[in-house]
């Protein structure tokens, strides 16, 4: 992912997260980027500092209350994260393509699960507890498919 950059030098991990958190919340204050990515304030505030140095994001001032900062990217962070994107989905579409016809076919077929499992995640990122009851009345366990072994391993 840090190659995507280019000539640009390679953001540290958090930075890249408080990137995407305010691409997908445009105008989120700093305190709710630390409480959503579980970080101290004053942390989420210094990685702000630096990303706005690096022209990568800016403050605005909230018109209804001048006390609360808001965040927005600026447009070297949205292509930076463009090119990311592009090159994550070019890794894949060439991981996939390597895949035998089964395997491929059991990928398309975990898709709907895994949407689930990221708009749940989604769900404990925004402040909610992520634990919507699964419809077969489980404890929501994560079972091996069949034909794998716990762990991974095909048995």
């Amino acid at each position: 992912m840090r190659a995507a950059s280019g000539t640009a030098s390679p953001l540290p991990e958090a930075q890249v997260e408080i990137l995407r958190l305010v691409r997908r919340e445009p105008g989120i204050r700093v305190h709710d980027v630390a409480a959503q990515l579980q970080l101290a304030p004053n942390t989420v505030s210094t990685l702000v500092q630096l990303l706005s140095a690096e022209g990568m994001i800016e403050r605005r001032r909230d018109p209804a209350d001048g006390r609360v900062t808001r965040l927005g990217l600026l447009p070297p962070a949205e292509e930076r994260l463009g090119r990311w994107h592009d090159l994550r989905r070019e890794i894949l579409a060439v991981r996939l393509a390597e895949l035998d016809a089964g395997d491929r076919e059991a990928v398309a077929r975990a898709v709907p699960v895994l949407e689930r499992i990221a708009i749940s995640l989604e769900g404990v990122a925004a402040g909610g507890d992520g634990a919507a009851a699964p419809p077969d009345g489980s404890r929501g366990e994560v079972q091996a498919a069949p034909g794998v072994a716990p762990g991974g391993s095909r048995g």
